[in-house]
């Protein structure tokens, strides 16, 4: 499946209901919401190896050298670049403001952020410290 139809799927199901979309696209905050929780930490893709890694050791007091580094992105080219050149330039305007509907509050409660008129994606790029 093209990122374009998968895009159209989520975008035209999605704004119908969430009800409608695989668990797998839905927001995650309709999985979970971290402010019912009393969660330690909250880790993001983007730097899960680092954090990960950060709560091994200084928490566990275990060596986290067990932990192989998996490339989660693209290192040869910018995240927000791969976003905008390879997929949210494909997409109509229209599908675009769904998909930035559905996802809005999972955006806002991560720090995620997107630019409708660049195509521009962010968030990710400061490391938060976990401690």
């Amino acid at each position: 499946m093209e990122f374009v139809d998968f895009a159209e799927y989520v975008a035209d199901y999605g704004t119908e209901s969430l009800e409608n979309l695989d668990q797998h696209f839905k927001p995650i905050l309709s999985h979970c919401d971290p402010c019912k929780f009393p969660f330690n930490y909250i880790t993001r893709l983007e730097t899960f190896y680092t954090d990960a890694r950060w709560i091994i050791e200084s928490k566990l007091n275990v060596s986290a050298n067990v932990i192989s580094s998996v490339n989660v992105i693209n290192k040869s080219k910018d995240p927000a670049a791969l976003i905008k050149d390879y997929y949210f330039s494909q997409l109509k305007p229209d599908v675009i403001e769904r998909i930035l509907s559905i996802y809005k509050l999972d955006m806002e409660t991560f720090g995620y952020t997107f630019n409708k008129t660049t195509l521009t994606a962010g968030g990710w790029e400061k490391e938060t410290s976990l401690t």
